[in-house]
C-alpha cells in the first residue's frame, strides 16, 4: 500500500463503522465471522438458500459468488473489521452487483442465512479439517467476474489471484514479522526470536485455514471461469463431499475436490509452479521442490513489497539489514508444506519445526 494512503485508509475505516450500521439495515446480528468449526453442510445449505430465495434465485451464480465476497470483503461494509483489505476488494472486482448496496440482507434470505454466513470463522470439512472459507471468494470472484488491473496501486506480478490470496497471505505475514524483527535493538535480532516471530504472524496472518481457502479457491475459481452455467451450492458440495477419502481412492476422481486439493491447485496455480504430473487426468503433481522455492522467492518478493511500500529496492535493503533468513525460510517451509500435501493429502502448518 502506497505509504501517503495510509491516513486515509485510517480515517475511512473509522469513518464507515457508522456509515456500515446505517447502511446495512436488516443486515447481521452477530458477530463478524466469530463462529468456527461451521460443518461444510450447514454452509452449504445457506448458500442454497439463497439460490432458492424468491429475490435473488434468478440471478446467475457469477453474481451470488461477488455477494458472498462482499459479504466478507466490501466497503463499507466490512471496512470496520477489514480495513483496507474491504477497500481494496472492491477496488479489484468489477461490479456485477452494485457495491453501494448491501450484500445480503433479510430482505433477501432468513435473519439465520444472512448470520450464518457472515457469523462463519471456519467450516469443518468430512475430514475434520478446518477452512476459512472466507478466503475462497476473493480469487473466485475476481476471477470469474474480472477486475482491472491497477498498475497504479500494484506491482507486476503476473496476475492478481496469488496476491489475493496465498502470496497477499504470506507476504503480509512476513511484512508484519520484519517491522517487529527490525524495531527490536541489534542484540536481541537472534536466529531463536526470528524463528519464533516469524512463526507468530505466520499463525495470525497466514495461517493454515488461510492457506486451505485460498487454495480452494485458486482450484474453484479456475473450474468456474472455464464454465458457462454453475450452482454455486452444488461446486461446494461436490467438492468438499469427498475430503475424509484416503489418496488411493481420491486420486481416482476425475473433478476437483478437497482432498486432493493440492494436486488441483499446482495444476491450476498461475504463475506456474515446477511439477510434473499436472498434465495427468485427474492430476498426479510430483513438485520439483528446489525450483518451486525458487519461483516463491520471487513472487512473494513481489507481494511483500506491495503489501509494504512498492519499493522493491528499499524492500530488499531492509531485508539484508534484518529478516532475510526468514524470508527465505519462508518461502522454502511454504513450498514443503505443498510437497507434503500432495504426497498425504494434508500438511502441518506451520511445521512442527520452523
Amino acid at each position: 500500500m502506497i505509504p501517503v494512503l495510509q491516513p486515509i485508509i485510517d480515517f475511512l475505516a473509522a469513518e464507515t463503522g457508522d456509515k456500515a450500521k446505517a447502511k446495512w439495515t436488516k443486515g447481521p446480528t452477530v458477530p463478524y465471522r466469530g463462529t468456527p468449526k461451521v460443518p461444510i453442510a450447514d454452509y452449504v445449505a445457506w448458500l442454497k438458500k439463497i439460490e432458492d430465495s424468491p429475490m435473488l434465485g434468478s440471478q446467475p451464480a457469477t453474481h451470488l459468488v461477488q455477494r458472498i465476497r462482499r459479504l466478507y470483503f466490501s466497503d463499507p461494509f466490512t471496512v470496520p473489521f477489514k480495513g483496507d483489505t474491504a477497500i481494496r476488494a472492491d477496488d479489484l472486482m468489477d461490479e456485477v452487483i452494485p457495491d453501494a448496496d448491501p450484500p445480503l440482507t433479510t430482505d433477501h434470505v432468513p435473519l439465520d442465512v444472512v448470520n450464518g454466513l457472515f457469523g462463519t470463522k471456519t467450516v469443518l470439512t468430512a475430514g475434520n479439517i478446518e477452512v476459512d472459507i472466507a478466503h475462497l471468494w476473493m480469487p473466485a470472484d475476481h476471477m470469474v467476474n474480472g477486475g482491472l488491473y491497477l498498475a497504479h496501486l500494484y506491482l507486476d506480478l503476473d496476475n492478481i489471484p496469488p496476491l489475493i490470496s496465498w502470496a497477499g497471505d504470506l507476504a503480509t505475514a512476513y511484512r508484519d514479522f520484519q517491522k517487529a524483527f527490525r524495531a527490536l535493538p541489534e542484540a536481541e535480532r537472534t536466529t531463536a526470536n526470528g524463528k519464533a516471530m516469524i512463526v507468530e504472524q505466520v499463525i495470525a496472518l497466514a495461517s493454515k485455514g488461510d492457506l486451505l481457502g485460498d487454495l480452494d479457491g485458486i482450484v474453484l475459481a479456475t473450474r468456474w471461469a472455464s464454465l458457462s452455467t454453475f450452482v454455486v451450492s452444488k461446486e461446494l458440495e461436490d467438492y468438499y463431499k469427498d475430503d475424509a477419502k484416503p489418496q488411493a481412492q481420491a486420486k481416482l476422481i476425475e473433478r476437483p475436490n478437497s482432498a486432493r486439493r493440492f494436486h488441483w491447485f499446482v495444476k491450476m496455480s498461475v504463475p506456474s509452479i515446477p511439477a510434473n504430473g499436472k498434465d495427468a487426468s485427474p492430476p498426479d503433481v510430483t513438485l520439483d521442490l528446489p525450483e518451486t522455492v525458487t519461483l516463491l522467492e520471487q513472487l512473494l518478493l513481489k507481494a511483500t513489497a506491495d503489501v509494504a511500500t512498492r519499493d522493491m529496492d528499499g524492500l530488499q535493503q531492509s531485508m539484508t539489514a534484518a529478516g532475510q533468513a526468514e524470508f527465505g525460510q519462508l518461502c522454502a517451509k511454504f513450498a514443503v508444506f505443498l510437497k507434503l500435501g500432495l504426497r498425504d493429502g494434508d500438511a502441518p502448518w506451520p511445521p512442527v519445526t520452523w
